[in-house]
């Protein structure tokens, strides 16, 4: 069973997977974080992904109209939470609706349909969520942060980690730096194993 408690005045980072809506009158979010980390947190998703914005140097409706203009859309926006660090989250339905569901874009792995109403979601440490959105509208929100991404970090040119930090490149290919780690540790894992 995941390890769950009580966090107050949560901040996004790396280890957010995702931030779950409830309605409950202890818990309006529902947090998770990598390694089946659970918390419960007295503010609103919306609330949090705010004051996470705050401290990186905008708010959220700033960032939220920024993904606007970007994408030309008004309807279910990601937002660049934290960009030079590699958090944006997407929402899965109207962040009005109680079954929304918001998710770090860099995080996942893998997507695919549940059923006709439903996606399956793997994060990259392993970790499963069953998400009420059809694949389809799932694809065009993941779809839709991946432009995000691609024009928030246009020019960003950071000392000793070339365009971005949180990708890695290898054989010409870019790669999630979380999964460079982890084919590291495995064949590290190997090697310990061999004669």
């Amino acid at each position: 069973m995941p390890k769950r408690t009580v966090k107050n005045d949560y901040i996004l980072s790396r280890n957010t997977l995702a931030i779950i809506t409830r309605d409950h009158q202890d818990c309006r979010s529902l947090i998770l974080e990598q390694y089946y980390q659970e918390m419960k947190s007295l503010d609103a998703p919306v609330t949090i992904l705010n004051r996470t914005c705050i401290l990186y140097g905008a708010d959220f409706e700033g960032r939220r109209k920024y993904a606007q203009h970007i994408l030309k859309t008004d309807k279910k926006i990601p937002v660049s939470i934290i960009p030079q660090h590699g958090v944006f989250m997407f929402p899965t339905a109207a962040t009005t609706n109680r079954n929304c569901v918001w998710l770090s874009y860099y995080r996942i792995s893998n997507y695919q349909m549940h059923n006709d109403f439903q996606t399956l979601v793997t994060f990259d440490e392993g970790s499963l969520l069953i998400v009420d959105i059809p694949a389809k509208s799932f694809q065009r929100q993941y779809n839709l942060t991946g432009q995000l991404v691609a024009q928030s970090l246009k020019g960003i040119v950071l000392p000793d980690f070339g365009t971005c930090p949180f990708l890695t490149v290898q054989n010409n290919h870019f790669y999630n730096s979380a999964v460079i780690d982890q084919i590291d540790e495995r064949k590290e894992r190997i090697l310990k194993l061999q004669p």
